[in-house]
Order: C-alpha cells, then structure tokens, then sequence
C-alpha cells in the first residue's frame, strides 16, 4: 500500500484534503495548460491548476504525491521578466520540483502459482513547475523544508512512540525536541501535547526514524537561485516542496497557479500497458493480500451447455467490485473471498473471486489509451490540424508518448510555426521570436539533471486521473481521504498506548479510587466472591471454554498487567513504520463490528469495519475521538490476539437463566459480579476498564498537527 495524494494542500487548520473533484475545479479555473494541447495549439504534458488565493500564513502549498526523492529543483530569486516586445512586461515563475517515486508492490510471491510475475518496484515522475520564487516565498509560515534543513535518517530510531520529549522551540510546522540527549526537529503530526499533574508535556505520536538538522524557518546558507540544482533528497508523501507560482496568460499576470505532470520511462510503460510481460494475479483464486485495487469475480453458475449443433455462448464477462465490498474468511486452511453488495451485510454464498494485481490498467473498467504523438502531433510538437485529436474524454484516460517540453534540444524548431502566425495567433519577427525561444529555454532543464531517462524516451499521463488512478489502486483505505485516516488512526493509537501505559502504572500503585475501577470491571474482593458456574465454564463464539479459576485480587491484578504488558510490546513491535495501520487492515466497512484470528499474530490482520470507522469525523483537532468506536475497539481487537492476552468474547448463562455476555457494559458489570474468572478473560471488560472515565470526553492529547 501506499500513500497517494493530489499536489494541492490546504493549510487552513482543519481543511479537508483535496479531493478529484476539486482538482477538476482548479483546472478549470486555471483556464490554460490542458493536457495534452494548450492553447497555443503546442504539445503540453501536463497540467495547470489554479487555487484559491491565499495569504502567508494560510492558502495552498504544493506537496509532494507520493513518497520518493527529488531528483532535481530550481529556485527563481524573484518573479522572472520575459518582455515579447518593448514596453510590455510578462511575469513568471521557473522554479520547479522534480521527483522520482520508486513504488513497492505489495504483494508477494506465491508459490502455489509459479508463474505469476510480479513487479518489485514502479517508477515515475512527478513534476511540479511555476513554483513560487523565493521573495515571494520566505514570507510564507511554511516553507519547504528541503530548503532549509536536511534530512537525516539514523540506522536506529530516533525515538519510539509515546516518548516523553524536551520542548525546545516551533517553527515552520516543525517543532524542536530534545529526545533522549540529543535534539530534533521534528515533523508537527508526530507530536502531541497533554497536562500532566499541571505541567505541560510533549510525547511523540510515531515512532520516529528521521529527523531535521536545522532551524527551518530560514533558507540554507548559500542556497542557489535561478540555477538547475540536481539532488538526491528522500521526501514523504505529504511533504511541502512549494507553493503556487504563477504566469503571464495572454496579457494578463494568473498568481497561485501550479503546472504540474507525470511521466514514466519508455522502458517501464509496459506495466502500465498490460503487456504479456506481465502475468497478472488473475490466476488466483485466493490470495492473503486483499489490501487494495479492484477485483473480478467469476460468475458462480455456468452457462448452461448449447444445444447439439449450436454454438457456444460467449462467456460470462466478470463483475468488478472494489475492495471494500470484499469480505475475507480466513482460516487454518487459508483465505476465501466473499462479495457482499452495501448497504446488506449477507453474503451472497461463497463466490469465489479473482485478485489482479494493484496497478492493473488495462483490466480496469475504464482502460488507458496509450497513443504516439505522431497520432495528432507533428514532429515539433505542434498540433497537426490534417489529423485527429484526442476528445475530451479521451484526454482523461489518455498517455501520450511525446518529448518533453523541459528540453531545449528542439529549439527553435519546436516554435516554427509562431514565425508565420498560425490559426489566430500573431505571427512573431525575428526580434520577438528569438525573445520567445529564449524565454522557452530558460524554463528547460533536462540535459542539467543527470540520470533522467532520454527526452524522447517518456510516457506522459494526463496527470489528475494517473494519480487517482494510484490512489484508487493503492491507498489502504477507499471511503475516506488518507490525511483524514492518518490522523485518525494517529489519534486512537498514541491514545490507547499510552492509556495501557497509565492502567498499568494504576495498578502497580493501586488506591481506593483505582481499586474501585478494577473491581467494577473484573468483580474481585479479598477473596473473591463464589462463582455462578462451579464447573467454571462459558462459551466464547458458540464452543465451550474452560475458565481456570483466579481467586485473589492480587493475582487478577497480576494477570490483568500481564496482558497490558504484552499489548504494549506487541503494538511497539507492529508499528514501527510511520504508517500507524502498515500491518493492520481495515476492510469491511459495512459490517458493524470488527473482528481478528487470535492466532494471526505475524500479521495482526485487524478488520475494523465500520465500528472503528464510524469515527471518521474527527479529522481535525477540534472534534474529541469516539471512545467507544475507536480507542475502545482497538483495545478490544488487539487483545485477542495470543501474544497480546489471548482474551475471548465470553458468555454464560446465570442461575435465572438470561444470557450474560460477551458484549456491552450491562452484561460487563454482571459479569464481573457473578463470574469474575471469566471476567477476566473477556475482551470487553479488559476494553472497558481501560477506557473507564473517557467515554463523552475529549482527547487527553492536543495534537499540534
């Protein structure tokens, strides 16, 4: 899985990330730089979006789509000047960010079916271009930090989550900390503050494993400007590269506007491409790794057989269903896919399913098209007005393979038809001419940057649907922005560790106040109460279950600690990558409750569905987590995992006989006072008693970002 976003970045606090949609309205009001002919009737490889105006500390910045490293930028010192002929000034912006995403496939290979070939890595480029130049830009609040800092990644962890850190000072959206001896700074959505008895203190929300080396409030000594600088700088999906520059249009000077592109190498289209080089998973009939794409499903009733004589009916075309419409029974023997279609949660049998592989072009419902520029373009790239041009549907889908226009290896030719004036545009003299050609070729800088693939030799896809169309294959999660699951997921799990964190240190220095929590929930006096079921047995999903029978305050104190213990180390463990659900997974969204296998504790699958997601809505920081959908579930999930207590969902039926258990604080309660043994070993009570106290009430942590 990977983190997908659109370039734009809202920096209001609060604002939702960008979605297609508003991509779509920002290309629109851009009103120049379509894909894949502008309007000047030249070949343009990507993009022009143009956002909501903005002042210095809010409006929109440019971040990177995904993670990889920059391989080139430039940094203008100023509005650039190009003045086509006297007395008439056009402002620009060359500044641009280069980088190469180097993704990793998910999936791994599976012996059972040798012949599936599997990519290990996906390359392309993202480029984003009329950033703003640096006067403009250091009066922002933020400014890039590869800029203004370097990024160092240490062989060991900087520091793990939940450490308690030293604040230092804040700025530009980073925050200094002194983490053990050394200070940091540090990304501001990995650190959280919270009161503790009055004094106020900074934990880490992630495990951290890089860090910044300097105070990024200013440009790096000595930092070139209006030169190609080729670089080697690894950036998160996420991270800030710049903001809107902007351009003359015709006469008139459009500010806040970003061209941005992708592009893939001639020799790594033919992933893209579908191509028999490949051998996609759709020999699979199972598969453990239903993290994302799109998925077919053969139809579960054969066509009946032709009559004697008649031809065969065509096949059974397949039906593809998202992800999320895929439920997974996973068992001793293996993994079957099940379908079920929202808003009903019955499964219709036990049809089996087809897996392709995530970035799976062509047997998508909606293939790319892939053409030569020759198709509608002449040599030059100018538009060649004998041929055909693509639609505007056609552009959605469309890859062109075409030069770039960042290199100046076809000036002047490239412009040749501006000299004799061409479908309404002016025809250029010789003076104007050579001004343009030269103004065309201080933009370019691909023969600056070592290591780019040959100018001729690059795929360009209409870049807003190449990346929704990763963001559809690779996300983690489809029904909501990943800011918005990120930071949900952030919030519940530096929560929850650091509340197994607080019940522990409870119960080592246990008080009236907390000895009154604990009974409330496990039932134990001195000595404990007799039990309902003398045969000490209850039913955990239907099958009965021996309760080994724990008949001292001290050793439930004890045995409750041990599985607050091993939930800690196995969540520290789990989570080491800045991704809170990289080993988790999160599936099912229509079902309303959530479910592990106890004895999955290599992967810890955790199907969260929609008891964890209906908490969705806290996005921002102003709005407190839902305790009892997130916090509460997590902690219930994970503990029945057997290196994290091995808890059951426990049942009984009592001396008048009503069912008590496993689920809800009623039948908690009940249990705890008739059969605090099993108590013990029911998931819900140990998820209640963590989270007493915190139901309806707002996160004990503020979260900087």
């Amino acid at each position: 899985m990977e983190l997908i976003l659109f370039p734009l970045r809202n920096l209001a606090v609060g604002a939702s990330p960008a979605t297609q949609a508003d991509m779509i309205n920002y290309a629109a009001a851009a009103g120049s730089g379509t894909f894949p002919v502008s309007s000047n009737h030249f070949w343009h490889g990507g993009l022009h979006f143009k956002t909501p105006t903005g002042g210095a500390t809010g409006g929109f910045a440019v971040q990177a789509v995904a993670r990889g490293r920059i391989v080139a930028y430039r940094l203008n010192d100023d509005w650039q000047i190009y003045e086509p002929v006297a007395g008439t000034v056009h402002k620009f912006s060359s500044s641009f960010v280069l980088i190469k995403h180097d993704l990793e496939h998910n999936y791994r290979p599976d012996p059972a079916f040798p012949n599936e070939k599997l990519f290990g890595k996906y390359r392309f480029y993202s480029l984003y271009m009329n950033l703003l130049p640096k006067a403009q830009l250091q009066a922002k609040a933020r400014l890039p930090w590869f800029l203004c800092s370097n990024r160092v990644d240490p062989p060991a962890l900087v520091g793990k989550r939940g450490a308690e850190c030293l604040y230092q000072d804040s700025k530009n959206g980073m925050v200094q900390l002194k983490i053990g001896a050394t200070s940091h700074w540090v990304p501001r959505n990995m650190v959280a503050t919270r009161t503790v008895a009055g004094a106020l203190k900074y934990f880490l929300t992630d495990p951290l494993g890089f860090s910044y080396n300097r105070d990024p409030s200013t440009f790096k000594p000595g930092i070139q400007t209006n030169a190609v600088v080729p670089c080697n700088i690894k950036v998160e999906a996420g991270d800030i590269i710049g903001y809107p520059g902007g351009v003359t249009v015709g006469t008139s000077f459009v500010d806040e506007l970003l061209h941005f592109e992708t592009f893939v190498n001639d020799a790594d289209i033919a992933f893209a491409d579908n191509t028999s080089t490949y051998t996609y998973a759709g020999n699979k009939s199972r598969s453990g790794k239903l993290a994302c794409g799109e998925f077919s499903r053969d139809s579960s009733v054969p066509p009946p057989a032709p009559a004697p004589g008649a031809p065969a009916p065509p096949p059974t075309p397949p039906v593809w269903s998202r992800h999320y419409n895929i439920n997974t029974k996973t068992t001793s023997a293996g993994s079957t896919h099940y379908l079920f279609t929202p808003p009903t949660t019955t499964l219709p049998g036990t049809t089996a399913l087809k897996v392709y592989s995530d970035v799976d072009w062509k047997k998508g419902p909606t293939p790319w098209l892939f053409w030569r520029g020759s198709q509608f373009l002449k040599a030059n790239g100018h538009v060649d007005h004998a041929k055909t041009q693509p639609t505007a549907v056609q552009a959605e889908r469309l890859a062109v393979k075409q030069r770039t226009e960042w290199s100046s290896g076809d000036l002047p030719g490239r412009f040749a038809e501006l000299q004799a004036g061409e479908s309404g545009l002016p025809a250029l003299a010789a003076a104007e001419f050579t001004k343009f050609v030269a103004h065309a070729k201080s933009q370019c800088f691909w023969e600056q940057v070592p290591g780019l693939p040959p100018a001729t030799a690059l795929w360009h896809l209409n870049p807003l649907y190449f990346v929704a169309q990763l963001r559809r294959c690779l996300l983690p999660f489809h029904h909501v922005e990943p800011a918005a699951f990120d930071r949900l997921a952030q919030r519940t799990f530096t929560e929850a560790l650091n509340l197994l964190d607080e019940r522990d240190k409870e119960l080592v220095a246990m008080t009236p106040a907390t000895q009154a929590r604990f009974l409330q929930w496990f039932g134990y006096t001195a000595p404990s109460p007799p039990l309902v079921a003398s045969t000490l047995v209850a039913m955990s999903h239907g099958a009965p279950t021996a309760i080994p029978h724990v008949a001292t305050l001290t050793a439930a104190v004890a045995h409750v600690r041990g599985v607050i213990r091993k939930s800690k180390a196995a969540f520290q463990s789990s989570l080491r990558n800045k991704n809170l659900m990289r080993g988790f997974s999160v599936a099912d969204y229509e079902r309303t409750y959530a479910y592990v296998y106890g004895p999955d504790t290599a992967a810890k699958h955790i199907h969260l569905c929609y008891a964890f997601l209906k908490s969705m809505a806290p996005i921002n920081n102003a709005v407190p987590l839902d305790w009892d959908g997130s916090v509460n579930t997590v902690l219930h999930e994970c503990s029945h995992f057997a290196d994290m207590g091995g808890l059951k969902d426990l049942s009984y039926t009592d001396a008048a006989g009503a069912t008590v258990g496993p689920y809800g604080i009623t039948h908690c309660v009940k249990m705890a006072q008739q059969f605090p043994s099993a108590a013990l070993l029911n998931a819900d009570n140990f998820s209640y008693f963590m989270t007493d106290g915190m139901h309806g009430t707002a996160d004990r942590f503020t979260y900087l970002d």
